[in-house]
């Protein structure tokens, strides 16, 4: 897969998780699961901020 398809994977991964703990919140309030969602929906978004997906230039021994 293309660099760019698995990012635009992804964010739709993240919006989807996004309107599954919205879901969560309106229906049940803020649950044990919405916040498990939303923290994980975090540390994705950070992920993708700071990762390098292009491959290195030394090889892996």
């Amino acid at each position: 897969m293309k660099t760019q398809e698995v990012e635009d994977k992804l964010i739709r991964a993240v919006n989807t998780l996004e309107s599954a703990s919205e879901r969560i919140f309106n229906s049940k309030g803020y649950t044990r699961d919405a916040k498990k969602i939303r923290l994980l929906i975090e540390l994705i978004k950070e992920q993708m901020r700071n990762e390098n997906i292009m491959p290195t230039a030394s090889t892996i021994r």
